[in-house]
């Protein structure tokens, strides 16, 4: 299934229910390693923002902190996956159809269940928080 499109305004004020974590005693080897592998590219981006930081240089800060953010991303992304297969197994993954070039705006995952819930997943990596960009009615 896909999504349909009905509107590009999704941003509403966020109200996290809960904080949801990875069982990691069921996971196989593989993933296990997957997300190590991906946490080690997090951390090593991190060490890169934290030396180009101290360097002074803006061009290196700004590339390192866009490989910070895409490790962090691609680590919260996968996450989300297996929380979503250990959680809800047989959950199909949606497409999003809005209009929009890039991430923003839209929603990190979709999934509909067997029992045809829609599951709209906010993935976040490391030290990543909640948060939108909408403050009362105003786009922050």
């Amino acid at each position: 299934g896909q999504i349909v499109f009905a509107s590009n305004r999704i941003d509403t004020p966020n109200k996290v229910l809960q904080r949801l974590k990875v069982d990691h005693k069921s996971l196989t080897p593989a993933a296990k390693q997957k997300l190590k592998t991906l946490e080690a590219q997090r951390n090593q981006a991190i060490a890169n923002r934290d030396a180009a930081l101290k360097s002074g240089n803006a061009e290196h800060l700004k590339a390192a902190y866009k490989d910070m953010r895409a490790a962090s991303e691609e680590l919260g992304e996968e996450a989300a996956r297996i929380f979503v297969e250990q959680n809800y197994p047989g959950a199909t993954p949606l497409r999003s159809k809005l209009l929009t070039d890039g991430k923003q705006g839209q929603f990190d995952q979709l999934y509909q269940t067997e029992d045809g819930r829609l599951l709209v997943i906010e993935a976040k990596g490391g030290s990543a928080t909640w948060g939108s960009r909408m403050a009362g009615t105003k786009r922050a």
